[in-house]
């Protein structure tokens, strides 16, 4: 299993908080004598923090009047009767005598403070009591939501529950009683309303106010929307939370509900369905049982759900999802398997002209023979038999290809061969392999060379290609060639079959969502996102984004392409510089990047008697890149040689 994952180790409760309930009261035209115990006496044009009825503390939440047409009134008003609404509200709390009244110009009553949270309430209770009728038009504004629940005796008119405005019957309202309720009052995130009294020709009237919290249920959900670990972390414990605490038993079911894993006991085994919070209890956890296989496989997800809870309300998040990190080795991807169909030639001559042509991707291939290996003749068994070889041609070319997504994320490519008797390999038309076969590495062995020596029977043989000896793969289509050679025109036997496989980088150490072999943190700092894929070009500068991040240049400009600079001095001694970038920043906890000069002595073919391979030059094979500049002096009698670098990432 393989799994891009980096792991934070934070805890973010979403579940809101909820304060305490509180209530509280305003008598909105006081006069000394009557109720004052645990209420506020703000009247025009005055403010400050309201009082809970209930405990005598002040609150956090502001009431403000604004200062209306006329002073208060104190001598004007009156109770409102029993059994009203007005009287179940206010009776024996504030005394209703006294009332504050605008006309032309209005009075606002600013709430402010709140929890944005929680619900509120506000009530106002209005009564002149001199027998006129004086309707007052109230509207509650700057909120998100809220019903209206108003008296319906014929004293209050409004539309419906979403009606903010109410038209109070304040002029004779004692037996009425009637009230403007607004209620489930969710504030803005400024966490204010207003109710307005709204001006008129007519004057209007208000007597006292009160505003309080309402009780919401407590709320039961996870405390994020997902986590990972890795597959040997067992058991997992997923918090979930009460909030507030309650002083009743609460009860949640939860259950896997999806996700890639399989459960009962495959990959996971979820414990129980039910979790208990008793009174005052506000954390308890959801348990699985992660089970450490040996497999090497993709991430593997569990989605729980939360459901049906008891003397609560779901909260927030509901849903959690946990990703398990698998903890095995990568493996190996086959990309050509032995006994695999090849393009073969014969070599009674020149596979091609220049003779180094058919070792290219762009090379046309399609006059070649078709067939299934392993080729050869006298030992077998065969899926080509060459039973013309012997006396007639020493060697056969062969020619396969194999496609390549990202290729900086290639980490090893492995060749896998059955040979009888010598051999030469390239990949992309470089030279990776040579067993048993006369010079140097890029030595030019023409169609009627023969190997070195007879070595008898078929043998296997593996090289596995890493770092700096990797050969410089393509996003796509890849090619190798093979020239199997026998020891002699007249050898009784000849051998050859081959695989290919590649090995992807490990890349547990950091994130990558979307799996493209880039860490996510590289490309948001990088790219600004994670929508561009490895092997786009975003800066147009010839580089994949999967180089630039390998490379550790700029993919935000063409500027900033890796370069080897080439200088002569005045005396002709030839210079090749370049800088190295150490991995560091985003996307690069845990890695190393490396470099390794090459050189080859010509860019003409082979046929011209010159070496064509890439080789390494000598103490410039591993150079850990710390943001020095790297300096080698060519040799006189290497003044002809071209040079490249090749760059890689290491994690210990």
């Amino acid at each position: 299993m393989r799994c891009l994952l980096f792991f934070l180790a934070a805890v973010l409760l979403l579940v809101p908080s909820v304060s305490q309930a509180w209530t509280a009261y305003n008598d909105l035209a006081w006069s000394n004598g009557q109720q004052s115990v645990n209420i506020t006496f703000y009247t025009q044009g005055q403010s400050g923090p309201l009082i809970d009825y209930a405990t005598g503390q002040t609150t956090d939440v502001t009431l403000a009047v604004s200062a209306g047409s006329y002073a208060p009134r104190p001598n004007v008003g009156a109770n409102a009767a029993q059994d009203t609404d007005a009287y179940g509200v206010f009776n024996g709390i504030v005394d209703c005598t006294g009332v504050v009244s605008a006309r032309g110009t209005g009075i606002y009553f600013t709430v402010t403070g709140l929890d944005t949270n929680q619900e509120h309430e506000i009530v106002l209770f209005g009564n002149r009591a001199l027998g006129s009728s004086r309707w007052t038009d109230l509207l509650l504004q700057d909120m998100d939501s809220f019903a209206n629940d108003s008296s319906r005796s014929g004293c209050a008119t409004y539309g419906f529950p979403s009606d903010p405005l109410t038209i109070l019957q304040t002029g004779e309202n004692t037996a009425g009683g009637c009230i403007a309720r607004y209620t489930d009052i969710r504030p803005g995130a400024d966490g204010d309303f207003e109710l307005f009294l709204w001006p008129d020709a007519l004057t209007q009237y208000a007597n006292a106010l009160m505003v309080r919290t309402l009780d919401l249920p407590a709320a039961v959900g996870f405390d994020g929307p997902s986590s990972s670990g890795n597959e040997n972390n067992s058991p997992v414990d997923c918090l979930v939370t009460l909030a507030p605490a309650s002083t009743e038993t609460a009860t949640v079911a939860y259950a896997a509900t999806g996700g890639t894993a399989t459960g009962n006991g495959t990959d996971y085994t979820l414990q129980g369905t039910t979790l208990t919070f008793q009174p005052g209890e506000t954390n308890k956890y959801v348990s699985l049982t992660i089970e450490d296989d040996n497999d090497y496989e993709d991430c593997e997800t569990i989605q729980l759900t939360l459901s049906a809870p008891t003397n609560a309300a779901l909260g927030t998040i509901t849903n959690h999802v946990y990703t398990i990190v698998d903890n095995d080795p990568p493996e190996p991807i086959e990309k050509i398997a032995k006994g695999t169909t090849w393009r073969y030639r014969k070599g009674t001559d020149e596979a091609s002209a220049p003779a180094t042509a058919w070792r290219a991707i762009d090379f046309d291939d399609g006059s070649w023979d078709i067939g299934a290996a392993p080729f050869g003749y006298g030992d077998g068994p065969y899926g080509v038999t060459l039973s013309d070889m012997r006396s007639n041609y020493a060697s056969v070319f062969l020619r396969n290809t194999f496609e390549i997504e990202s290729p900086a994320a290639v980490s090893e490519l492995t060749l896998s061969m059955t040979y009888d008797d010598g051999l030469i390999i390239w990949v992309n038309g470089e030279e990776t392999t040579r067993l048993n076969m006369p010079g140097q590495p890029g030595t030019f062995n023409a169609h009627d060379t023969c190997a070195g020596s007879s070595i008898g029977a078929p043998a296997d043989h593996t090289n596995v290609l890493r770092e700096a000896h990797l050969p410089e793969l393509r996003a796509g289509t890849n090619v190798i060639g093979l020239q199997v050679f026998n020891a002699s025109p007249a050898d009784s036997n000849l051998t050859i079959d081959a695989a290919v496989s590649v090995l992807l980088g490990d890349m547990s150490a950091v994130e990558d969502r979307d799996r493209d072999a880039m860490p996510d943190a590289w490309e948001e700092a990088q790219l600004g996102n994670t929508n561009e894929t490895a092997n786009a070009d975003s800066d147009n500068d010839g580089d994949a984004n999967i180089k630039e991040f390998v490379a550790g240049t700029d993919p935000g400009t063409n500027a900033g392409s890796f370069s080897v600079s080439i200088s002569r001095s005045a005396s002709n001694e030839v210079t090749a510089s370049f800088t190295t970038v150490e991995a560091a920043g985003p996307g690069y906890d845990g890695y190393t990047r490396h470099y390794a000069l090459e050189q080859r002595h010509d860019l003409r073919g082979a046929e011209a008697g010159v070496g064509e391979s890439w080789t390494l030059v000598d103490g410039y094979t591993n150079i850990l890149g710390t943001n020095q500049t790297v300096v080698y002096t060519v040799p006189a009698v290497e003044t002809g040689a071209v040079s490249r670098v090749k760059v890689w990432l290491e994690q210990p």
